[in-house]
């Protein structure tokens, strides 16, 4: 791990403290308008639940791949890595890339999760995001 990753690391963690959390959708709303609504054409699957969502988007994801589709990837929370939230077809985002995707969030001081996963997505050409 670089130096500069755990810099920006520290400061992702350290975005929303002593900020209380707001509540809806209207400032993602608002800025996924801006990036020009990067995954309008990609279909998402949204797994909830109580247990073994991880797991199923794993699944997923490979099941995708053996028919060659590119498959981005959300989960949360990880287990060792921080990286290991946002894949595409199951490789982790690598370092450069994350320190992007959180300097531009903390410019913009939106909503972590929206930001840095459609930032990522939006520079990727995807088939499906989970």
């Amino acid at each position: 791990m670089t130096n500069k990753y755990s810099v920006m690391l520290k400061k992702l963690y350290d975005i929303n403290l002593g900020n209380p959390v707001k509540m809806g959708l209207e400032n993602s709303n608002a800025l996924y308008k801006l990036l020009g609504d990067p995954l309008s054409n990609i279909p998402i699957i949204h797994v909830t639940g109580t247990n073994g969502k991880g797991s199923v988007t794993l699944k997923l994801s490979e099941c995708f791949r053996h028919h060659n589709l590119r498959t981005g990837l959300f989960i949360s929370p990880h287990i060792s890595s921080f990286r290991e939230r946002i894949q595409v077809d199951t490789e982790k985002i690598s370092e450069e890339e994350f320190m992007v995707c959180v300097y531009s969030t903390i410019i913009n001081k939106g909503s972590i999760t929206f930001i840095y996963v459609f930032i990522y997505a939006f520079i990727q050409s995807l088939n499906f995001c989970l």
